[in-house]
C-alpha cells in the first residue's frame, strides 16, 4: 500500500496486512488501522457490506483488540 495515495485519499480506516511502518505512518495521519482480522475470504466482494469494529476502552494503550462484524444485506 501506498501511504502518499492514502493520505490523499483519506479513508476512514485501513485494514489488511500492514507494516509496522506504514500501520505507524496511518496511524500518525489519522488513519485508523485494523490488523491481523481473520476470515477475510469469506466477504463478498462484489458487494457492499458495513464495517463495524468494536474496540476496548484501554488507558494509555495505543492499540486495542477489536470485535469486528461485517453486516450484509
Amino acid at each position: 500500500m501506498d501511504l502518499n495515495f492514502l493520505k490523499k485519499a483519506k479513508p476512514l480506516f485501513v485494514g489488511g496486512d500492514l507494516s509496522e511502518d506504514l500501520e505507524y505512518n496511518l496511524l500518525k495521519n489519522k488513519i485508523i488501522t485494523y490488523t491481523d482480522l481473520i476470515n477475510l475470504d469469506q466477504l463478498p466482494m462484489e458487494r457492499e457490506f458495513l464495517f463495524i469494529g468494536l474496540p476496548l476502552k484501554l488507558k494509555d494503550c495505543d492499540g486495542s483488540p477489536v470485535r469486528a462484524v461485517a453486516l450484509l444485506d
